[in-house]
């Protein structure tokens, strides 16, 4: 039987595209730490790998990956970006990397949480840690982030695993009523087709989203409500709540 093989993320952010090609879609990032599974290779240093965490696949270059080492994940970094310092070097890692130990930070400020101990987080705030970060297709990080990954990534600093793509994550959890919808509750947005397309976290009378950058808007029974356009931009769809 072949042996299974396993990697980290060894940089702070990887990208993960939709085929073996830096010309190729980017379907996600992998943060430092994250753990895949090796499930094939192509020409050149492209492996296609599935993240551990979310089962997301995707193609990235292997150099940015290294063997799985054999310590387990005890603390995510839940501050927007920090300095920290592994071994003799320093990298800037990003909100959701994992370590598998309390390291040192440049900024004494930074915070750790272990990750299967998150009961005494506020969603709503870790959200607005992220306002003003640019909207980035397939982004994870305060450096670009869209929609779902946002969503994803707060959910797991509360140890909460859920899945990469919005229409996937409104499959789970349960459906609210909007005159019962509280802070954090997952509202979701569709298109005329009906197809789910965006998610936000609720701020009870707003919403708080990635939408060009990270930021909160008017959230009505028809939808998101941009005060700028003077317009519903998305029309809501479903109300799910994860968090009870």
């Amino acid at each position: 039987m072949k042996k299974e093989t396993y990697l980290y993320c060894s940089v702070p952010l990887a990208p993960l595209r939709q085929a073996a090609s830096d010309r190729s879609e980017l379907e996600t990032q992998a943060l430092y730490g994250e753990k895949f599974k090796l499930m094939g290779t192509a020409t050149g240093d492209w492996v296609h790998i599935r993240s551990l965490e979310d089962n997301y696949p995707g193609w990235a270059d292997k150099k940015l990956f290294s063997l799985l080492p054999p310590s387990d994940t005890l603390y995510t970094l839940i501050e927007p970006a920090a300095l920290i310092r592994i071994g003799q070097t320093s990298k800037w890692l990003s909100f959701g990397a994992m370590l598998p130990e309390q390291v040192v930070t440049d900024n004494p400020e930074s915070g750790f949480v272990r990750s299967h101990i998150c009961n005494d987080l506020s969603i709503a705030d870790l959200a607005k840690l992220f306002l003003g970060a640019p909207y980035l297709w397939g982004g994870k990080s305060v450096f670009g982030i869209d929609c779902s990954g946002y969503t994803q990534l707060l959910h797991f600093a509360m140890g909460i695993s859920i899945p990469r793509n919005a229409a996937q994550q409104e499959m789970i959890g349960t459906p609210i009523p909007y005159d019962k919808r509280q802070t954090g509750d997952l509202a979701f947005f569709a298109n005329p087709s009906g197809e789910v397309i965006h998610v936000g976290i609720i701020l009870h009378e707003s919403i708080i989203h990635a939408h060009g950058e990270v930021r909160i808007d008017l959230l009505t029974p028809e939808g998101i409500f941009n005060d700028a356009f003077k317009k519903i931009t998305h029309r809501l769809h479903t109300i799910r709540r994860l968090i009870a």
